[in-house]
């Protein structure tokens, strides 16, 4: 006889001796959460990253703060330095210095004279001025005609032929850049003429400033006037821009942009080490030479601007370069102190 055993209730007891295991090994074990991070608390954390790091950076460029008295002490040593080494043996000097954020300023012979090319400094900013008023855009294109195109300095007058057309941004670059004269009896009529710069001085404070011809050429005659404007007017010009306080940040900077650019870093920058960086516009003729520049070093900002005429164009080269890099030494052991 076969023997059966009934088996139901041994089950039912291996069942719940499992449940009981399963719940005793829980009870022991401890859990562990991973914090999961929102889009918002990971875009909080990166913009205090980046805050941070963005106070890191105006650290390493927190500018020297000279006192009232600590600027005429300086002014007082660079005028002396300046008698020594930009004074020609023979022929005219005058120039204009300070620092970007400075009350205090160092004028030396101010007086009207021949801009040469720095002029092109106010066309930049004129035509910078209408952009910004929305009476021009960066994207309008002018025609090369008979009436502007010049002589000398630049290149679109030779490479291109008559009824070539640049935009205005392209215009701006060759004016400031190679320092093409086409180009900015181009911007003249784009602005409306000479007289438009010519109205515009009394606001930007040009008191000693006059357009009267735009760039001589075949086809372009020599205006009512001269053109004329002294360092300090060019200096102040410079330290509005400078500072963003000419047309606002946006096309400050724009300028700002546009100096940099300048191919022709013989004179005031000519001995600098790479450190240091310039915004300029030069200008020369015979017997004059002229460079008008806003100087950044690791720790400060400073615009000079120096006309030397009726002389020896070498002499004038080289006694910028001198003064200019012994300045810069100057201002240097001034910073670190």
């Amino acid at each position: 006889m076969n023997k059966v055993y009934n088996n139901g209730w041994r089950g039912k007891m291996k069942y719940w001796i499992l449940i009981l295991c399963i719940f005793l090994f829980s009870s022991c074990t401890t859990s562990v959460q991973v914090p999961v991070e929102t889009k918002g608390e990971k875009a909080e954390t990166t913009e205090k990253e980046q805050r941070k790091e963005d106070e890191k950076i105006f650290e390493e460029k927190k500018y020297k703060k000279f006192s009232k008295e600590e600027q005429k002490e300086l002014l007082e040593e660079i005028e002396v330095l300046a008698q020594e080494e930009l004074l020609p043996s023979y022929g005219i000097l005058s120039y204009y210095f300070s620092g970007v954020d400075w009350e205090e300023e160092l004028i030396y012979n101010d007086f009207q004279q021949e801009p040469a090319s720095v002029m092109k400094i106010y066309l930049m900013a004129e035509s910078m001025e209408q952009v910004k008023e929305g009476r021009l855009s960066l994207e309008d294109t002018f025609v090369m005609d008979w009436n502007n195109m010049a002589d000398d300095a630049g290149v679109i007058a030779y490479e291109s032929s008559l009824g070539a057309e640049y935009r205005l941004k392209e215009l701006q670059e060759y004016m400031m850049s190679i320092s093409d004269n086409t180009a900015s009896n181009m911007i003249i009529d784009a602005i409306g003429g000479l007289e438009a710069v010519n109205k515009r001085k009394e606001e930007w404070g040009l008191e000693n400033t006059v357009f009267g011809t735009k760039y001589i050429g075949p086809g372009v005659a020599p205006g009512f006037d001269y053109n004329t404007t002294t360092t300090t007017d060019v200096g102040r010009l410079l330290k509005r821009i400078a500072n963003f306080q000419l047309l606002g940040p946006e096309y400050d900077q724009k300028m700002l942009d546009l100096m940099a650019k300048n191919e022709n870093w013989e004179k005031i920058p000519g001995l600098f080490p790479e450190e240091i960086k310039v915004y300029n516009k030069t200008g020369e003729l015979d017997a004059l030479e002229h460079d008008a520049a806003i100087i950044e070093t690791p720790k400060g900002r400073y615009v000079l601007v120096i006309f030397l005429s009726r002389g020896d164009n070498g002499e004038f080269v080289q006694r910028m370069q001198d003064f200019s890099l012994e300045l810069v030494n100057l201002l240097q052991k001034e910073e670190r102190k």
